[in-house]
């Protein structure tokens, strides 16, 4: 029996041939199984990105505060809005003995005390009252303040960093510019799906970040509203990568019908995640800031903040997805879906709908995860062969390697 001839050439004037610096051997496996590598990670990446840790309105209120338990930062998190209207984050510890300082996941406080001796600090992160101070040798209250982590914000976005080299500004670069029109003071949280998945975070970026799984993971669920007979691949109509950064556009199927309860919510809501727009895809549907290529058959963005945030732009919601390592092999992930406050029961109604459909479809994504730790894990394979398709994972790897290495 003869063997097929392997395909040598692939796509020549495909996606990845606009970057030939990435190459186009397959990638290997290590990076996604290595404890070593992962402890790089943690020291040449994470600790030295901007790393989003929600948005402004989660803190409406002076005083108001989260707390986040980063275990890739081997820390634990304040983030408060201060009595100046500003938004600052600190290590959850106090400088007496290293005490966890805030013990409740969220409120509202004049200030924190430490349950363990009584420091008390300030919004501000000052130490303000010492008990029995005056039994210390030489302390100075004013070099005793809760440690400081550098904090910026960016349309809305709080982002933190214990080691920046450079101001958020100029980390975010060419997307940050792109994405800077979307109206994203316009939309609000409403609702939020978040599980702890015994898998890389790479792989769980991984699965986020390519269209090529929809012809067959999503055959039932999500494939006839962006592949058709035209494209049946449902091949990215625009993709860019920048330094750190990337993006990609899936495209819509100008001839999907959505269902009967669907078409219902949108004759009354407006638009759904599955929606072409009437007579077909429009580009002129896509917001501000979405849809670089223009292209006619657009369905929505995939933007990826290296390295922890991913935002999903379509026509009248978008996603906001937030990865956090905490071993090589598991992750805790969150995702928040954001609309435009309804103004009619209708409108609440259509959210409804899109949320059962978003649900749906990020369930069958998770599925496949934990399947490819394990089998990873076995050394079955040793490196994955990527297709034209598939740029954006080429690049992630490409990008977290060149860190890994100090480059």
């Amino acid at each position: 029996m003869n063997k097929p001839e392997p395909n040598r050439s692939g796509p020549v004037d495909g996606w990845t041939a606009k970057y030939p610096e990435l190459g186009t051997d397959p990638i290997s496996i290590q990076a996604n199984i290595d404890p070593n590598y992962f402890e790089q990670e943690r020291e040449k990446i994470w600790k030295r990105s901007w790393l989003n840790v929600g948005r402004e309105e989660d803190l409406p209120n002076p005083g108001d505060y989260v707390v986040r338990d980063v275990e890739i930062l081997q820390t634990s998190v304040i983030i408060v809005r201060g009595e100046d209207d500003v938004i600052r984050a600190f290590h959850n510890v106090c400088q007496h003995r290293g005490n966890r300082v805030v013990i409740d996941r969220s409120g509202n406080a004049k200030g924190f005390k430490c349950g363990f001796h009584g420091w008390t600090y300030g919004l501000d992160g000052e130490l303000g009252y010492v008990p029995d101070e005056d039994q210390f040798f030489n302390l100075d209250k004013c070099k005793s303040g809760l440690r400081p982590i550098a904090t910026e914000l960016w349309r809305g976005f709080i982002f933190i960093n214990t080691n920046p080299k450079q101001n958020l500004k100029n980390y975010l670069g060419e997307i940050g510019e792109q994405l800077d029109p979307f109206q994203f003071e316009d939309y609000q949280w409403v609702v939020q799906f978040s599980v702890d998945v015994k898998c890389n975070w790479k792989i769980f970026v991984d699965a986020f970040q390519e269209a090529y799984h929809v012809c067959e993971l999503h055959r039932g669920s999500a494939y006839e509203p962006f592949a058709g007979k035209d494209n049946p691949f449902a091949h990215a109509t625009h993709m860019q990568l920048w330094e750190l950064h990337r993006m990609l556009s899936v495209p819509g199927n100008p001839e999907f019908v959505p269902s009967p309860s669907c078409l219902k919510a949108i004759q009354y809501g407006g638009n759904a995640v599955y929606t072409p727009a009437e007579g077909g895809s429009d580009s002129a549907a896509s917001p501000p800031g979405t849809n670089p290529g223009k292209h006619p058959n657009w369905s929505f963005d995939i933007d990826v903040i290296f390295p922890n945030l991913q935002l999903l732009f379509g026509a009248g919601w978008y996603l906001c997805y937030n990865y956090w390592p905490i071993s090589v092999d598991r992750t805790r992930w969150t995702a928040r879906y954001y609309v435009p406050p309804p103004r009619t029961v209708a409108e609440r109604i259509m959210h409804e709908n899109t949320e059962a459909q978003v649900r749906d479809v990020v369930r069958e994504d998770l599925f496949t995860l934990e399947n490819t730790q394990v089998i990873l894990n076995s050394g079955a394979i040793t490196h994955m062969p990527l297709s034209d398709q598939e740029l954006l994972v080429r690049h992630q790897y490409h990008v977290v390697e060149k860190l890994v290495r100090g480059e």
